[in-house]
């Protein structure tokens, strides 16, 4: 099987409302501007990669059997280093963490391997490309972010990533994100249902909506004072006045001032 690489302009869809977004068998994804992701691709899938808003580079690397190089797997050759996709690992952005940590786990080492870079920084918003995989590959994409002038007024922007599987999972099982780190815990939580774990100093609690439209509440305490008998645990009105939202901030205000009041009225 030889691999197809064709570059065209993000093509129109109808949407019909109550359907399904994406057909079955593709899965999307966004890498941010200035950022990367790592992916799996097995024969057969089709990988397109889309611009946003435009003049965007992509830069691409395609690990092998054995770790090595195989651009020529999805239709590309170069003998460039991965500069871009080497700067964004060394920052200390989330995805940077997790390709990092793909990479490890995998064993892959990106210095070893060439990249290719797409479109380019007069790309028109809605380009694509799109490829189909003669073989089995695993593939990391980066955004790179170029220094900008403010008169300039060019910063990075986000790129969509589409898979369409050869061979689908079966439905209910679902391809789940790289992790952050090698995982102590790695529990599942079933519908309608709640588990309690223990987290201790200095570890990450990673939480994933694993097929999607599934709210969750998320409640801490505090171990040393539980096991005294004391519940202390998270106050959800305090941790929505610290995102910003403006109302709750608002009525956390407002019963500060009643409360100073009261205290004054019964000191005079």
């Amino acid at each position: 099987m030889t691999a197809k690489l064709s570059t065209s302009p993000a093509r129109p869809k109808h949407v019909i409302t109550g359907s399904a977004a994406l057909e079955p068998g593709v899965e999307r994804y966004v890498v941010k501007g200035g950022g990367s992701g790592v992916f799996e691709i097995e024969a057969g899938d089709t990988l397109e990669i889309a611009l946003l808003e435009g003049d965007q580079a992509v830069e691409i690397v395609a690990f092998g059997k054995g770790g090595k190089s195989d651009l020529t797997a999805i239709g590309l050759t170069s003998k460039a280093k991965p500069v871009g996709i080497q700067q964004i690992l060394e920052g200390d952005r989330e995805d940077a963490a997790r390709v990092r940590f793909g990479l490890f786990r995998r064993g892959f080492d990106i210095g070893k391997i060439t990249a290719a870079r797409l479109f380019g920084n007069d790309a028109p918003a809605g380009e694509a490309i799109s490829a189909i995989a003669a073989r089995n590959i695993t593939v990391v994409l980066g955004a790179p972010q170029q220094s900008m002038l403010v008169w300039k007024q060019s910063p990075p922007s986000d790129v969509l990533v589409f898979i369409k599987r050869a061979r689908p999972l079966p439905a209910g099982k679902l391809r789940l994100p790289e992790p952050l780190a090698e995982p102590r815990l790695d529990l599942t939580i079933n519908i309608a249902s709640a588990i309690q774990f223990d987290v201790f100093e200095g570890e990450y609690i990673q939480i994933i909506d694993v097929a999607g439209r599934q709210c969750s509440d998320f409640i801490a305490f505090n171990k040393r004072a539980l096991d005294k008998g004391r519940a202390l645990g998270l106050d959800a009105t305090t941790t929505r006045t610290m995102t910003g939202l403006p109302v709750a901030c608002d009525r956390i205000r407002r019963i500060s001032r009643v409360k100073t009041n009261s205290s004054r009225s019964r000191r005079k």
